[in-house]
């Protein structure tokens, strides 16, 4: 339970507390009881109740705090009633709080809690309120502290208040905000502060604006501030407060000033106004307002101009008045005093021209009543001097009287046509230039105007000296300057040209040359000798006649070698003069080889000298010929020795002792008669004729002449030359003069008309320009002589019946016919008539007997008449011989061939390749094919030769064409020895097409390798010629010289054929040297000793247009006589052409060439970079190549410059391509790095660039530094700080002399002087995996390092076998490689990485190889003598290049003798081949490409085959033959016959030894071997006998592999006759001497008597014997043997000491 305000809580069984619901007060009550009740938690509870009583103890409480009321207190607003700011402000509410606590009523303080801003504008104070009241606090502004609302409307604080407690109670009210009131407060000036002091105004705003300020500009602001933003009217006032306008100004709105729109100031008209100005508030009553004065002040500005100059023509003596009209020149009031006037006149190049009294027009008069200053004329009076295109300049200086002293300069530009020029000079006559000498040299006098002042060394315009002038230096400007002397000065010598400015000092030159170029020749030294009216000067080297003369008077920088500045200069009008000339050339002498005359391209070179030759660039004509037509010129003339000595290369021709004339500038020499000739003609028969000569007239020709003759030769000169060559023949080639002779076919043909003649093997020689050949045997032949019919007396003449002549004779008959010869060559041998036609002789052999003739030629050719002699009979035939040649019996001839039409493929466009058909339709073929001669064809028929010709008809040959070129072709058909005329259908080859240029872009530089593709340019065709033409000319084609690629040359691999059958022509394209870059591209097919040529179709071409890449600029030193600054500028790119076609422009401006290194002007001119020094320090940059131009590039800032020394240069030894450090001194290897210094790199690294070889080098963050602090620099010119230095991470890269670029903001450095290259190290192998790689090919790892980052740097040659890099796995350190098929020994290999090398040689043990051949098998094992196919199986047998042969099995090394092995199919495992015929104990080597595998392949031994013993006659002789296999080929092969007994088979002809002649040997190629194949033989057999009954043994050895055995023996011996030999000896019988018995015979014994009949004596021996025996038969062996016996009567008969002799002679 609880009563009153005490809750009881539950917290355990023997615990509990109390707590108030309600703060407890004693002021309120002070004491509680409470009942308390205690009970458990069993069922029924038990518990027990009591009561207790609590007492509060009274304590001291702190007070309490009241809610505030609000504070305010209005703004200050100056001299308002609201309060007294000088003293404090009590504000009308207060603060209460309230303590209960009786002792604390009327006690309580208050204060600003601790911590108040001392500068917080209020005050707290606490009122006492008297007893029983409570104290209150009231807030006090304090004295003199301004309150504005506008800057602060309300101040927060906190107080405190605090009450009598021991401790005190100190409580806080936070967040008390007091009010400012606003109140309305007058506007102020915006910027009070840049009011300033007026003298006559006070406080004003001054405004300082430019008179040149444009109308509608704001001046000034006025602009105020209102506390309470009320709108403010602004407004221009006078003096009594009221608005008013102005003529220049107006306030607009918003409180600027500004100036009207149709205003201006100006000067030198006023210098300063006042105006009045006042702000005030809009909508208030009463409205607040400020005013203020405002003074503008007109600054000055250069705003003097010239806007018209009048003359612009002046005296070039000076004295001329100009007046100069502008505006602004100086001020207008006529009262300020000193106005200086100054002006100046000069030209580009630099000299100055001060003209005298300069004055104004009209100088106005000062003063009340005066009139003002015009000060936009001013008059001055001009000096003498030269030159045009002056411009003027103006300087004005006064002193206002309200300001400092000014001084303006203004110019007049020649743009604006503000220019003056002096009057030009004129000629009036030259002299002394009649005949001057080519070297030059001569004086030349010119008379005129106008020519400028008098020639000094130094000469001052307004002739002052030294002496005139301090030698300080400071002024006048126009002194010589600080180290003058007088002595120098007054000398005009060197120290004027220390400031030449001011000096004019050569002021004329002198030109003149022919009508197109009368600027061409420089009269040097030109000085005026008479002032303005005479000029002499020294002539040039030249040539040439009837010149033009022009003067150029102006001025030049004298410390430099240029011209006169065309820009400042004057030409004189042209004067011609017709006398004035060089002198004409003079010849001495023309010297020269023999000179060429074959062909086109040929030249010899004659050289002229004599006097006024000319010099290098003359145009130099060279004419020369002889009195038989020969003229000649050649323009291709070099100078040797400048007027002395020319080299001219001649012209295909003809002659021999030439007359020479030289022809310079249209002046010609004298004419000299030289020993220099032409090549002398030669007749020589062409590929395909066996004759030179040819045609009808040459062969059976008529006697009556006119038919072609045809000579062949060389050195006939060219077609078409003014000279007729000639031709004569007969027996010793002077009888005939052929006619009509013409060259028909440039250099080898001439063709001629022949003759009337007669004869025959006529000998030839040909004259062309006096120059005659040898002469040769051209076997010319007139045709024989032919009798047609008979027309005698007796059928002629009216009253003869007779059937015949009278056989008296003296009857005349006319013989009809043709090719008799004329009436008056007479050439009749003899006529003879008779049955065999030599009976009877009306004219007998005039060569023995000249009068013996009774006929003579009645008509030319046709008719002979004879007068018949004495005889008898009929049928008579008649013989005319004319010129040694028998009469035809009434012979006929069958009409040459004659072609109507040529048709087929071959005949129109043919290809150049040759075998096209074509069929040749016509008359007279002939009957078959061997009466076909041939069929040639070509510009004059013969040149090229049909092949593979059929005769099918009388009137159709069917051919096919030869390879070839060419068009207008005539053909011509010999057939039986007669040749058809030319035929009038032609034929062609298709001309040469392009169907692509191969790249058809190209840059101006050339050097590109380009390939046009196309059909017929006649690579096939040897002989032929193919060139390139550009816009019709020929281009070079190998960079060189080289402009024809000729087949069968060592150019003819500039031309060939595709795979795909096309052909092409290579060119290394040559360097832009004309105007357009568009060409026409041509192919030009021709033949070197055939006068044929084609052309292609045309395709186009182009040079690739100038593209411009950077430009690198650096100060230079300053230029001319105004020293003006210059830049030395590196243009680079690509596509610039060459100086003569180009154009570099600077601002719109074409640059032109440098005369020196040290001009302005371009001073070096490439493809890729130009080279110049610009006046000037900025530009836009452009180039025109042709008629296509560059893209825009800009150049302001110097471009960096690099220090080119250690360390800011690359390392010698290079870098990896990785652009990490492999230096085991570190620890972790890291990115490599390059250090460069130079100037100009500014101080932002994040505007530099640098790269390697175009690869970006990155730039280390915080390396930008300077190299020396606080020091100036030699190398960046004394710059201080300036020389600096970056650091960048080498980037991967490869190459040798890579070029090192900084690029500052897009800017590279300056390498005019010189450039950093870096080089990246050459790659390196450390192994090939695998390294032995199969015949097919295979995948290679290739490990090293510096392989780059670019695999299409990379090439890798296998000796000369390059391998395919694979994209795959490639790094710096390795990379794949596709080995290809292939074999071979071991080559080295070469790794190239963009022009770096690596080699790793063939004899390395590692290097990279082919695996050598291997054979498992051969089949069959061995070969018959016949050879056959063998198949070989193995691995790494390669698949092409594979040579197999046989060799010796012993030795391993080549057989003598050849046997073919012929590879039939081939791959890595297998191979068949077929061996060719052979012999003997070998192996087949199989070389693949060098490695070499040998393995046994035999030839199978010799076997003989034989039924039966062979028998031969023991003399020899007799053919045996021989069957078997396997005899071989014949070398080293032996046929052996010996004795089975080895015993007795020695014959080794000693005396003692065997004289049998076993065993023998018959080797094949003996005398004795008739005949030997591979199962056959014949032999010879050798003489012999067998000393035994046993047969002879017979074995074939073919290189040393023996055959069997065969049985051979020889005849037994058997005698067929026996002769007695009387009284003779017996070596008399050995020589077959017997003496014949009494009849005078030798017979046999027996064949006169019978020997056995002793009745009668027998034969008429004697038992004495003694007699000599001559016995024969056959078999009787070898004599010499010594092993035949002779048995008689069954003894033997044997030699004794008796005398007898047994002595077998011979088989």
């Amino acid at each position: 339970q609880q009563t009153g305000d005490i809750s009881v809580t539950e917290i355990g069984v023997a615990n509990t507390n109390f707590e108030y619901k309600v703060n407890a007060d004693a002021e309120y009550s002070n004491q509680f009881n409470i009942s308390v009740i205690v009970y458990d938690d069993q069922n029924p509870p038990l518990g027990d109740m009591a009561t207790i009583t609590i007492r509060l103890s009274n304590v001291n409480e702190p007070p309490v705090f009241f809610n505030p009321p609000r504070f305010e207190i209005s703004e200050y607003v100056e001299g308002s009633p609201l309060y007294d700011i000088e003293n404090p402000v009590q504000l009308d509410n207060f603060i209460q709080a309230v303590d209960e606590d009786d002792v604390d009523l009327g006690a309580l303080q208050y204060a600003f809690k601790e911590g108040v801003d001392p500068a917080f504008p209020f005050t707290i104070t606490t009122q006492d309120n008297g007893d029983g009241a409570q104290n209150t606090a009231y807030f006090s502004l304090k004295a003199k502290h301004y309150l504005d609302y506008e800057t602060k409307s309300s101040y927060l604080c906190s107080i405190t208040v605090t009450d009598t407690a021991t401790p005190p109670n100190v409580v806080e009210f936070n967040g008390i905000e007091i009010f400012v009131k606003d109140e309305n407060e007058p506007p102020v000036w915006e910027d009070e502060s840049s009011r300033v002091t007026d003298a006559g105004y006070g406080t004003i705003f001054n405004f300082e604006v430019q008179e040149d300020v444009v109308a509608g500009s704001i001046l000034g602001s006025v602009k105020v501030l209102d506390p309470e933003n009320d709108i403010i009217v602004y407004s221009i006032i006078d003096d009594a407060g009221d608005v008013t306008t102005s003529d220049l100004f107006i306030i607009n709105d918003s409180g600027y000033v500004e100036l009207k729109a149709e205003a201006a100031f100006d000067y030198e008209t006023k210098t300063e106004y006042y105006i009045r100005v006042k702000a005030k508030e809009s909508g208030r009553v009463p409205a607040n307002e400020i005013i203020s004065y405002v003074k503008v002040k007109i600054i000055d500005i250069n705003d003097m101009e010239i806007t018209a100059i009048s003359p612009r023509e002046l005296s070039a003596g000076g004295g001329t008045v100009v007046t100069i009209t502008g505006k602004d020149f100086g001020p207008v009031d006529a009262g300020i005093p000193d106005v200086g006037i100054d002006a100046v006149y000069k030209g580009s190049d630099g000299i100055k021209y001060i003209p005298t009294s300069c004055s104004f027009v009209d100088e106005g008069v000062a003063g009340v009543g005066g009139r003002n200053r015009d000060n936009t004329r001013i008059k001055c009076t001009t000096v003498a001097g030269v030159g045009q295109n002056h411009e003027w300049s103006v300087k004005i200086g006064y002193k206002p009287a309200k300001d400092s002293y000014r001084e303006w300069t203004t110019t007049g530009y020649i743009a604006d046509g503000l220019s003056t020029s002096y009057n030009p000079p004129a000629i009036t006559s030259v002299s002394n230039a009649e005949g001057m000498s080519t070297p030059g040299g001569d004086l030349v006098t010119l008379t005129g105007e106008n020519f400028g002042p008098l020639y000094k060394d130094c000469g001052r315009v307004d002739s002052q000296t030294c002496e005139n002038y301090p030698e300080d230096g400071s002024t006048p400007k126009y002194a010589c300057g600080n180290d003058c002397n007088d002595e120098a000065c007054n000398a005009e010598a060197l120290a004027c040209n220390r400031h030449p400015d001011y000096y004019i000092s050569d002021a004329v030159e002198v030109y003149y040359g022919p009508s197109d170029m009368p600027t061409k020749y420089e009269c040097k030294n030109a000085k005026v000798t008479i002032a303005g009216t005479q000029v002499t000067c020294n002539s040039a080297e030249g040539v040439g006649s009837q010149f033009y003369w022009t003067i150029k008077v102006g001025s030049r920088d004298p410390r430099s070698s240029a011209k006169l500045t065309d820009q400042t200069s004057q030409y004189s009008p042209v004067y011609y003069y017709e006398a004035s000339s060089y002198m004409p050339p003079s010849l001495k002498s023309a010297t020269a080889g023999l000179l060429p005359n074959g062909a086109a391209t040929q030249s010899g070179v004659i050289t002229v000298k004599g006097e006024n030759l000319g010099i290098d660039g003359s145009e130099v004509k060279l004419t020369f010929g002889n009195a038989y037509g020969s003229n000649y010129t050649s323009t291709d003339c070099t100078m040797h020795i400048p007027h002395k000595v020319v080299n001219c290369s001649s012209v295909p021709g003809v002659g021999t002792n030439l007359k020479f004339e030289v022809e310079i500038a249209s002046l010609k020499s004298n004419q000299i008669l030289t020993s220099v000739s032409y090549v002398r003609p030669i007749i020589k028969a062409p590929g395909g004729l066996d004759n030179a000569v040819n045609g009808q007239g040459a062969l059976d020709a008529k006697t009556k002449g006119g038919q072609e003759i045809h000579i062949f030769g060389e050195n006939f000169g060219p077609a078409g030359d003014p000279y007729t060559p000639e031709m004569t023949y007969g027996p010793n080639g002077l009888k005939y003069v052929a006619t009509n002779c013409y060259v028909s076919n440039a250099y080898n043909k001439i063709t001629c008309t022949s003759a009337s003649g007669t004869g025959f093997n006529h000998r030839a020689f040909v004259i062309v320009g006096g120059q005659s050949s040898d002469i040769y045997d051209a076997e010319i032949a007139y045709a024989r002589p032919s009798i047609h019919y008979f027309k005698p007396l007796w059928e002629s003449e009216v009253g003869f019946t007779a059937e015949g002549a009278a056989t008296p004779g003296g009857e005349w008959i006319v013989v009809h016919g043709e090719n008799f010869g004329t009436v008056d060559d007479d050439a009749i041998d003899s006529i003879t008539y008779g049955p065999n036609g030599i009976e009877y002789r009306p004219c007998g052999n005039r060569m023995n007997d000249p009068g013996n003739c009774d006929c003579r030629l009645l008509v030319d050719h046709e008719q002979i008449k004879c007068n018949t002699t004495e005889g008898s009979g009929k049928m008579h035939r008649w013989i005319v011989k004319i010129d040694g040649q028998n009469s035809t019996v009434s012979t006929t001839s069958y009409n040459r061939p004659s072609i109507d039409s040529i048709s087929g493929p071959g005949a129109k466009n043919a290809s150049c390749d040759g075998g096209e058909p074509v069929t040749i339709t016509g008359k007279n073929f002939g009957p078959d094919q061997k009466n076909l001669g041939s069929v040639t064809y070509g510009p004059s028929g013969i040149e090229y030769t049909a092949v593979d010709c059929v005769r099918h008809s009388h009137t159709e040959i069917t051919c096919k064409t030869a390879p070839g070129l060419g068009d207008n072709l005539n053909w011509l058909v010999a057939v039986d020895g007669q040749v058809s005329d030319l035929s009038l259908i032609t034929t062609n080859y298709e001309a040469p097409s392009i169907s692509k240029v191969f790249v058809e872009t190209g840059k101006t530089a050339g050097g590109t390798l380009h390939r046009i593709n196309g059909t017929n340019l006649g690579v096939k065709v040897t002989g032929s010629y193919i060139e390139v033409l550009f816009d019709g000319v020929p281009i070079t084609l190998d960079g060189g010289l080289t402009t024809k690629a000729i087949q069968g040359t060592d150019s003819e691999y500039l031309a060939s054929r595709q795979q795909n059958g096309k052909d092409f022509i290579e060119f290394t394209l040559p360097p832009m040297i004309v105007l357009n870059q568009a060409k026409t591209v041509q192919v030009h097919v021709g033949h070197v000793n055939y006068n044929v040529d084609q052309r292609s179709n045309v395709e186009s071409f182009t040079y690739l247009p100038p593209l411009l890449d950077t430009i690198e600029n650096l100060d230079g030193e300053p230029y001319g006589l105004t020293q003006d600054p210059t830049t030395d500028l590196i243009v680079r790119g690509e596509n610039f052409g060459t100086s003569e076609i180009s154009k570099i422009y600077i601002d719109g401006v074409v640059q032109p060439m440098a005369p020196s290194p040290q001009e302005a002007g371009v001073s070096n001119w490439t493809h890729e970079m130009i080279s110049l020094k610009y006046v000037g320090v900025s530009g836009l940059v452009y180039i025109d190549v042709g008629e296509l131009r560059s893209n825009n590039e800009t150049f302001n800032k110097s471009s960096p410059t690099l220090l080119m020394q250690a360390p800011y240069i690359p390392r010698d030894v290079g870098y990896r391509t990785e652009g990490i450090t492999k230096d085991t001194s570190f620890t972790n290897p890291g990115p490599d790095e390059l250090m460069l210094a130079g100037c100009h790199f500014q101080s932002n690294e994040g505007n530099l660039k640098i790269t390697v070889g175009g690869r970006d080098c990155p730039v280390k963050a915080g390396s930008l530094e300077v190299v020396v602090e606080d020091s100036s620099d030699e190398f960046c010119e004394g710059a201080k700080n300036e020389l600096r230095k970056v650091t960048c991470a080498i980037p991967e890269g490869t190459g040798a002399m890579e070029e090192v670029v900084l690029i500052r903001g897009g800017n590279p450095n300056f390498r005019g002087d010189g450039t950093i290259y870096l080089s990246y190290l050459p790659p390196e192998v450390d192994s090939f995996t695998p390294n032995w790689v199969d015949t097919k090919g295979g995948d290679v790892l290739i490990r090293g390092d510096n392989f780059g980052n670019n695999k299409n740097l990379v090439s890798v040659y296998m000796g000369s076998t390059k391998l395919r890099v694979k994209d795959e796995g490639f790094s710096h350190t390795s990379f794949y490689v596709e080995v290809p098929e292939g074999q071979g020994r071991a080559k080295p290999v070469t790794i190239t990485i963009d022009g770096q090398s690596n080699v790793t040689k063939s004899d390395h043990a590692g290097v990279l190889r082919y695996y050598p051949p291997q054979i498992t098998s051969i089949d069959p094992p061995s070969l018959d003598t016949t050879g056959g196919e063998v198949t070989i199986v193995g691995m790494y047998l390669g698949e092409n290049n594979t040579v197999a042969m046989m060799v010796d099995a012993a030795t391993e090394n080549p057989l003598n003798f050849d046997i073919t092995v012929d590879i039939l199919e081939q791959s890595h495992n297998n191979m068949r081949i077929l061996v060719g015929p052979g012999q003997g104990l070998t192996k087949l080597a199989v070389n693949v490409s060098g490695n070499v595998v040998y393995e046994d392949l035999p030839f199978n031994p010799p076997s003989l085959v034989t039924s039966e013993v062979i028998y031969l006659d023991t003399d020899g002789g007799e053919a045996v033959e021989f069957k078997g296999t396997n005899f071989g080929v014949g070398q080293y092969s032996n046929l052996k016959i010996s004795d089975p007994d080895t015993s007795a088979t020695k014959f080794d002809g000693k005396p003692g030894g065997n004289k049998n002649r076993f065993p023998h040997l018959i080797e094949a190629g003996d005398d004795d071997m008739l005949e030997f194949n591979h199962t056959y033989m014949k032999i010879r057999a050798p003489e012999g006998q067998n000393e035994r009954l046993t047969a002879l043994q017979t074995v074939l050895d073919v290189s040393g592999q023996e055959s069997n055995g065969i049985s051979l023996d020889y005849k037994a011996p058997t005698i067929t006759s026996v002769y007695m030999c009387f009284s003779a000896s017996l070596p008399e019988v050995h020589t077959a001497e017997c003496e014949v018995n009494a009849q005078g015979d030798v017979v046999a014994l027996g064949q006169d008597c019978d020997p056995t009949d002793g009745a009668e004596g027998g034969c008429g021996l004697n038992t004495d014997g003694g007699y000599t025996l001559l016995l024969e038969g056959e078999n009787f062996g070898m004599p010499s043997a010594e092993i035949q016996s002779l048995l008689f009567d069954g003894k033997e008969l044997i030699s004794s000491g008796l005398g007898q002799e047994v002595a077998f002679i011979s088989h």
